[in-house]
């Protein structure tokens, strides 16, 4: 009676064996490239200054300076280029955290560059925000501009 069991379990052994095949399995395949998230709060609504004007109408220099009036026209022709009273140079307008950078050269102040705000824009008044002197060489002051926007 042993080799009955022996004889079956070989026989089982066997028909296992022959019954197996190999299966093949494709690698999986990359994903595809998804694009990059980023903070659309702030890239989706960048706001443009250009074909917009401005005029400039008062500055004072430093703290203790007096509010001196000017009438200094500022037209912004593409995204980086702006008529100072009808002389062409170069700005750069761009966010920061919570603000906008506003770099204008070429002003009778020397290259300036302060932050504005949404209110600032949306409203058409800039009213005494500090700007510094970034001209290479300069004197490194900073002044408080007053400015409104012409609909």
């Amino acid at each position: 009676m042993k080799h009955p069991v022996i004889y079956l379990a070989l026989m089982i052994h066997v028909m296992m064996m022959v019954s197996c095949h190999k299966e093949h399995l494709d690698p999986n395949p990359p994903n595809p490239p998804s694009p990059i998230l980023g903070d659309t709060t702030i890239v989706d609504s960048v706001y443009s200054l250009k074909n917009q004007t401005w005029v400039i109408d008062a500055y004072k220099i430093q703290e203790f300076g007096t509010i001196t009036t000017v009438n200094d026209t500022l037209n912004f022709i593409s995204n980086t280029q702006y008529l100072y009273n009808n002389q062409q140079s170069t700005y750069s307008f761009y966010p920061i955290m919570s603000s906008y950078n506003l770099t204008l050269n070429g002003t009778f102040l020397g290259n300036i560059s302060g932050s504005i705000y949404d209110y600032n824009l949306t409203n058409g008044t800039i009213t005494g925000i500090k700007f510094n002197d970034i001209t290479l060489g300069g004197s490194g002051q900073y002044y408080y501009i007053w400015m409104h926007k012409i609909p």
